[in-house]
């Protein structure tokens, strides 16, 4: 996935309006969560997972390059999606 300004000022700029961020990758893995921490430069984003058991698998840094689609719910009700225009499963 292209990683654009619009997204990393809405993830790193906005974090703390941010209700959840769903990320997608291929073969239907799906990753949901809260950001615990995120960096501009360079951009990296790490995601709390919820109803997680195990805690090795709590936290998840989102890998933008497999990443097909990254849906976030801010608490306004507002979303926003950014997908991988190459994406076609």
């Amino acid at each position: 996935m292209e990683i654009n300004d619009l997204l990393k000022k809405e993830i790193t700029g906005l974090s703390e309006e941010i209700k959840n961020i769903i990320v997608k990758y291929r073969k239907k893995k799906t990753v949901e969560g809260m950001i615990s921490e995120s960096h501009h430069n360079p951009f990296k984003v790490e995601i709390s997972q919820r109803d997680v058991k195990d805690p090795e698998e709590k936290f998840h840094e989102i890998d933008f390059e497999k990443a097909v689609e990254i849906a976030i719910y801010y608490y306004n009700g507002k979303i926003s999606v950014h997908a991988d225009s190459k994406y076609t499963e």
